[in-house]
């Protein structure tokens, strides 16, 4: 680090003691009535159709699809840069996955663990398509197009 003022410049840490001391607050800490905890079904593959989620019996109540939300609007990525294209990005996927990772449903219960269960216990349905794992081979134009 920079020593002196001005860009760079080492800046004194005033929050240290209390994670040091074991009195630091996280997200993970609050603890409010009725709160609940989600845990997200998410993709295993870069790339499938989505053909569907089979939710666990018993449970349907606590796991949410985008078909499930339908009041709920996609955001909209946007920027005044040269060349940026304009997309949509729903909260959850519906009918294409794009990425390993990308949120599928929402699986809502009383503790993490609960939830984590659920959404483990959801049946994913997709039929795999091809996938590009190589920048370089991004731009080509037989590259699969994942929009």
């Amino acid at each position: 680090m920079t020593e002196g003022l001005g860009i760079g410049a080492s800046l004194r840490r005033k929050e240290d003691a209390r994670f040091l001391f074991g009195q630091g607050r996280y997200v993970g800490d609050i603890a409010r009535p009725g709160l609940l905890e989600v845990a997200f079904l998410r993709s295993p593959v870069a790339h499938a159709l989505l053909k569907g989620v089979t939710k666990p019996s018993g449970a349907e109540h606590r796991v949410f699809t985008l078909a499930d939300l339908p009041g709920v609007r996609t955001i909209r990525a946007n920027s005044a840069l040269p060349g940026f294209r304009v997309s949509e990005q729903p909260p959850l996927a519906e009918g294409k996955l794009r990425h390993v990772g990308e949120a599928i449903a929402a699986c809502v219960a009383d503790t993490r663990a609960e939830a984590e269960d659920l959404a483990a216990a959801c049946v994913l349905d997709y039929q795999a398509l091809p996938a590009v794992h190589d920048m370089l081979l991004a731009p080509l134009p037989d590259a699969p197009l994942v929009h």
